[in-house]
């Protein structure tokens, strides 16, 4: 059994599951009530205190532990549109933990697996030949979660500097998506007695026109994904 198929294997087990969809929902209960009850002092956060945020959420997104759309959510709405570099950070900081840990704890007998594997072999020269395209279209899409790219960034062992530019480049539409959703939210709660429907509907049909095109997107490339991996 090849080293692509081991993979494939894994993802399709109850524990990449429970990694997956379970973590980030229990995370997302302890956390959420976390920042509910402090969203006041996060709001009027100072630079030092905007950054320890940022690492907390790093480590937590790093590990599957918080989902990465929830966190734009939320720093949306505490910080508007500031909350983008918070984010970008944010992001940088967890995949360096992750692809550290993962190196250390995974990397050598992964490696050891693929060198001794062709198809594995193949697989990693496939991989960093299109290194570019392959991290960027594993961010944009939320097909794949964040946490799981991290790990399979640092197995094949792919340039830090391009999941740095590409990586960011991939989550950049769906994190503004996010930060934009959350900063309209925090002018709802500010504003709700006076709101009226019809002063969002352009937000309406822009959000609905932007999770259309992600949609599309991340159908587009699972469906490449799957005939590459047919041909290998």
């Amino acid at each position: 059994m090849n080293i692509i198929v081991k993979f494939t294997h894994f993802l399709k087990t109850g524990i990449w599951l429970i990694v997956s969809f379970l973590l980030p929902s229990v995370g997302s209960i302890f956390v959420g009530m976390i920042l509910y009850n402090f969203q006041t002092e996060i709001i009027h956060a100072d630079f030092g205190l905007q950054f320890l945020i940022s690492l907390i959420l790093a480590i937590l997104m790093a590990f599957a532990l918080f989902p990465t759309t929830l966190a734009a959510l939320f720093l949306g709405y505490c910080w508007s549109f500031g909350a983008i570099f918070w984010m970008v950070l944010a992001y940088s900081m967890a995949t360096l933990i992750a692809k550290i840990v993962f190196s250390k704890l995974v990397g050598e007998p992964m490696k050891q697996a693929i060198s001794s594997n062709e198809n594995g072999i193949k697989f990693k020269k496939m991989l960093h030949k299109e290194e570019k395209w392959v991290v960027f279209s594993a961010r944009l899409s939320p097909i794949f979660p964040f946490a799981f790219t991290n790990m399979f960034f640092a197995i094949f062992n792919l340039s830090f500097k391009n999941i740095f530019i590409w990586g960011t480049l991939g989550m950049l539409p769906r994190t503004l998506l996010a930060i934009y959703v959350g900063n309209e939210a925090f002018t709802l709660n500010q504003n709700w007695k006076n709101i009226h429907l019809y002063d969002y509907q352009s937000s309406i049909i822009l959000l609905a026109i932007a999770f259309l095109v992600l949609f599309m997107v991340s159908y587009k490339i699972k469906k490449d994904w799957n005939q590459e991996d047919k041909i290998n």
